[in-house]
Order: structure tokens, then sequence, then C-alpha cells
């Protein structure tokens, strides 16, 4: 049997060196209405600086949507763990460079700033990976009122 390595499906990271991510995380706990939610995405909207290109990615169904080369900026509005699991969650908040699955192609994850939303504190998800919660605590996390 003969194989061919393609380097675009190839998932161990093509660049050992580490990259400077911030990590934003907004939270809130108590969401009843529009205005709530309205008031969560302003806080994360204001973190982009003005004439900033970002990206608006979501993971569904083990696909990431929304991802571009171009863009190191990147904001996932409702993070929750019924959507994404643990081993792509830490891929996509890695410092090291990882293929995520964009559908028809697999593209870096060269976001150097991500914004994320959520009604739940990131310590709150994936209790049982210890990768995880040590991923969270590099996270600059506010709970919004």
């Amino acid at each position: 049997m003969s194989f061919k390595k393609v380097v675009d499906t190839c998932t161990i990271p093509c660049n050992v060196s580490n990259k400077d991510v911030n990590v934003f995380y907004f939270y809130k706990t108590v969401i009843e209405d529009d205005m709530d939610e309205e008031v969560l995405f302003s806080e994360a909207f204001n973190k982009i600086d003005s004439n900033e290109s970002f990206d608006v990615i979501k993971f569904i169904g083990n696909i990431w949507f929304g991802i571009s080369i171009n863009c190191t900026t990147c904001i996932y509005i409702d993070f929750n763990d019924d959507e994404i699991d643990v081993t792509n969650a830490i891929k996509f908040f890695d410092k090291k460079h990882w293929k995520l699955n964009a559908g028809f192609m697999y593209l870096d994850n060269n976001y150097t700033k991500i914004i994320v939303t959520s009604s739940k504190p990131p310590n709150s998800f994936f209790l049982n990976s210890v990768k995880w919660q040590n991923t969270c605590k590099c996270f600059k996390i506010s709970q919004v009122k």
C-alpha cells in the first residue's frame, strides 16, 4: 500500500514556534432577552480596534466556519461545549499553529487575538481535562453584568 503526504491535510503543528495569543473571554450567566445579548456582544466588539479586520467564526460538526488566511483576529460568539469538543477547543486557543478543518481545506489557526462570548465561565467547560483548565488560566476573563 502506498501513501502520499499532502501538506494541507497534515494536522500536526507545521510550525513548532510559539505565537503570542491574547484571549478575551466575556460571559454573562443571565441572558433574559435580546438586550442582554447586545450588552455582551458590545463588550466583546469593543476589543476590536478600529480598522482591524477580523473573522466571525463558528465550529459546527467538526468544521470551522469563517476562518480566513489573512486575519489574525477573530471573534467566537456563543462558545459552548455542546458544539465543540475539547481537542478542537484546545487547538483553537493553542499557542502553536494547528491546521483547522475549514470544510474544503485545512487552514492554520494564525489568530493572535481571540475574542469569545459565552453564557458560562471557561473553567466550567471540560472539567475532566487538565489541559483545558491550564489553557483557561491564560484567558483575560470578564463577567458582564
